[in-house]
C-alpha cells in the first residue's frame, strides 16, 4: 500500500509541479538552448565542474541550508541559491530563484518534506552528503550533491533515493 502512494505522490508532483511552474516561471519554450542543455545535464546528474576556487565554508553552506529549509525559512533557504541555479533530480529539473522559490514551497508547505544529514564529504566545490528525506509518505535516504560558487550553491541534485520505510 506504500508503494501504492508513493506512486501516487511522485504522479501527482509530475503533474502538479509543471502546471505550478507554468504559472509562476518561464515556461519550458523561453528557455535558451544554453539553459535548456544546462538544466538536460542537471536532469541527467552529468557533473558539473568547479567554477570558483574551492570554498572552505561548503559544509556551512549545506548545512544552514538545510536548517532553514527543515525551519520552513522559504526566503531566507532561496537566499542562498544563485540566481541562475539549478535544481535537478527525479522530477522535472528547476532553474532559476523563482522556481526554485516554487519547489521550495511545494515540498515545505504541501509535501511537509523535512531533511536530517549524515556523511557529508567537501571536494573542492562540490558537496556529496546523505540525508534522510521525509514526507507525508515516508522516508527515503538519499545522496545528494550541490556544487557551491562564490558562497552560493549554484546547483543542487539528487543523485540517489533508498526507500527505508
Amino acid at each position: 500500500m506504500l508503494d501504492l502512494i508513493k506512486r501516487f505522490n511522485l504522479g501527482l508532483c509530475v503533474i502538479l509541479f509543471p502546471i505550478l511552474l507554468s504559472a509562476c516561471g518561464p515556461s519550458p519554450e523561453e528557455l535558451t538552448a544554453t539553459a535548456a542543455a544546462e538544466t538536460a545535464a542537471a536532469a541527467t546528474n552529468t557533473p558539473i565542474p568547479p567554477t570558483s576556487t574551492p570554498n572552505p565554508d561548503a559544509e556551512k553552506i549545506i548545512m544552514e541550508f538545510s536548517e532553514m529549509f527543515n525551519n520552513q525559512e522559504i526566503e531566507a533557504a532561496l537566499a542562498l541559491f544563485t540566481e541562475d541555479a539549478n535544481i535537478g533530480g527525479d522530477l522535472s529539473p528547476v532553474k532559476g530563484k523563482d522556481q526554485i522559490e516554487i519547489w521550495l514551497k511545494v515540498n515545505i508547505n504541501t509535501l511537509k518534506t523535512s531533511y536530517k544529514f549524515s556523511e557529508v564529504n567537501v571536494e573542492g566545490n562540490e558537496v556529496i552528503w546523505n540525508v534522510i528525506v521525509q514526507d507525508f509518505s515516508g522516508k527515503e535516504r538519499c545522496e545528494f550533491n550541490a556544487t557551491i560558487q562564490d558562497g552560493l550553491i549554484s546547483s543542487l541534485r539528487f543523485r540517489e533515493c533508498v526507500d527505508i520505510n
